[in-house]
């Protein structure tokens, strides 16, 4: 007997064909082994063979073994011959009468899209040589072109071309394979092909994007700053995409190109009849978009090309406070003449959340948080109000004057300081914390701007809402260079805090010696480490 079984019940013909022990195998089937013979998983030699051993298939199929009979998983011979790309036992099993329907059904609405995954292109011919059907649907309702496509596999696009695959079948996200390989930049002879065989070039995906929106956006890596395919765009447009179809949130392909796609697509989609002005969902006009990407080249080319500049998102926000954050004075003028409201406020969103971090600022309060001098003397002078807050009651003098000391790159703070109050604005403002301009200075500003300040300031001695005055902050930051300005000015040496503290406990609890030294000269401990103490049993000493 050559066929006795093992506990697994393989045969010596199973092992044979398992290890790939073809001589073994010939001659176990020349003496008569059972080639129909199924182990405890249900394959049978043929599985095993149809793995890689064309000879041994041969010799099989030739005593009478079964090219259909299915394993446990419901695979079939041809299913690993498939699976392995083995082009020449899948024609041989074909051939004698392997039949596709005898796969498992799910296995095989899967097969084509997987040899043409793995490269099997000869495999893939064969398969639809005999009658697999390019339409059959994967779990994600993907045909095999849209994998051919996206893979770049064009001969494999051709064989399904060929074949009558559906060339505008949308996938559950309504992907088609045009869309597909626009998205994995696949190569545009593919796209070409496509468009010659049928292809539509406007069906939306489920969220509203056409292959056109995907070839200006869309199939980069993030971290690659430009984006966008001229030459598949302009197949598209030649082919009749509408250049002014708009995404499920309401976005232009100029809207995309605006933001990341560079100059030279901006500029073929306006000669192509794109709308410059175009608002989303939220208001946003491609202009924004390229301010808001610090785009500064294509937001010119934007403007030159007759953008309004006059729009504003649900949030508020303009492209004038977009182009008073880029600093870019080339950008703001022709905002300021196209009438763009230089007073404008961003407001509050959703559930009391800001459009963006300058809750309710104008341009001149982003302008002058940024240094940009030129651009804050351009608004002043087209009316910006210089004593204008925000939703933090902050004022542009709050901005500049706490920014000059430690800013990187330093900007022209004091400059901007000093242009604000000559145009009068208020230097004893208080924000929602009780800050003056002074107070935002002695804790980030520069020594020249707290000068400029208490020669403007009618009280030096504000509190915040702590009980904290400007000598305090000098106090809490080491500030030895205005300690002196701030008491030559009227600053009160004593004052106390909230907590009782004086400005010398400050001083003392956070090290700052030239501070103490200075306050001790000018009287500090005298008056205060008595009065403390008969308080509280704590002097500035205790607290050093």
């Amino acid at each position: 007997d050559v066929s006795p079984r093992n506990q697994g019940s393989a045969t010596p013909l199973h092992q044979a064909t398992f290890r790939r022990q073809r001589n073994i195998a010939r001659l176990l089937i020349a003496s008569g082994a059972d080639v129909r013979a199924s182990d405890k998983d249900g394959n049978t030699p043929l599985h095993f063979a149809a793995r890689g051993e064309q000879d041994v298939v041969e010799a099989l199929l030739a005593q009478g073994a079964d090219s259909n009979i299915k394993d446990k998983n419901g695979q079939t011979p041809l299913s690993y011959a498939i699976a392995q790309g083995h082009s020449g036992i899948v024609e041989l099993l074909v051939s004698k009468g392997a039949d596709l329907d005898a796969m498992d059904r799910v296995a095989v609405q899967n097969m084509l899209c997987y040899t043409i995954d793995q490269g099997f292109t000869r495999v893939t011919a064969t398969l639809l040589a005999h009658g697999a059907d390019p339409n059959a649907k994967d779990g994600l309702s993907r045909i095999p072109l849209h994998v051919a496509a996206r893979d770049g596999d064009a001969e494999a696009v051709r064989l399904l071309v060929e074949r009558h695959a559906a060339v505008n079948t949308q996938d559950e996200q309504g992907a088609t394979p045009l869309y597909e390989v626009i998205a994995a930049r696949s190569g545009k002879e593919i796209v070409r092909f496509l468009l010659e065989h049928g292809a539509e070039v406007n069906v939306r995906t489920a969220e509203g994007w056409t292959p056109l929106h995907e070839a200006v956006a869309g199939g980069q890596p993030r971290d690659i700053v430009t984006v966008g395919d001229k030459d598949t765009i302009e197949l598209l447009l030649a082919a009749g995409a509408e250049i002014r179809a708009k995404t499920g949130d309401g976005r232009t392909a100029l809207h995309l190109a605006a933001a990341r796609a560079g100059a030279e697509i901006v500029k073929l989609l306006i000669a192509r009849g794109a709308e410059i002005d175009a608002t989303d969902d939220s208001g946003v006009t491609p202009l924004m978009e390229a301010l808001a990407n610090y785009q500064e080249e294509i937001a010119g080319l934007l403007l030159a090309a007759g953008a309004k500049g006059v729009g504003q998102t649900a949030g508020g926000s303009t492209p004038l406070h977009r182009a008073a954050r880029l600093g870019n004075r080339s950008l703001v003028a022709p905002l300021l003449a196209r009438g763009a409201d230089v007073n404008a406020r961003i407001k509050t969103g959703p559930k009391g959340r800001p459009d963006s971090e300058w809750q309710g600022q104008t341009p001149l309060q982003i302008a002058a948080a940024g240094g940009y001098y030129d651009v804050v003397e351009m608004l002043v002078a087209h009316g910006a109000d210089v004593n204008t807050r925000d939703a933090y009651g902050t004022t542009p003098l709050h901005e500049a004057a706490g920014r000059g000391g430690r800013a990187e790159p330093p900007g022209r703070f004091q400059d901007i300081a000093e242009l604000l109050v000559a145009k009068g604005a208020e230097t004893d403002a208080v924000d929602e914390a009780g800050r003056t301009p002074l107070h935002t200075a002695i804790a980030d500003g520069s020594t020249e701007t707290v000068v400029l300040l208490l020669a403007q300031s009618r009280n030096v001695n504000a509190k915040t809402s702590d009980g904290a005055t400007p000598l305090h902050l000098a106090a809490f930051e080491g500030r030895a260079d205005v300690v002196t300005p701030l008491l030559a000015a009227g600053a009160e040496i004593h004052a106390p805090d909230n907590d009782g503290d004086r400005p010398i406990h400050y001083a003392a609890r956070r090290g700052h010696s030239a501070v103490v030294a200075t306050l001790v000269a000018k009287g500090a401990v005298s008056n205060a480490a008595v009065e403390n103490l008969l308080k509280t049993g704590v002097t500035p000493l205790h607290q050093a």
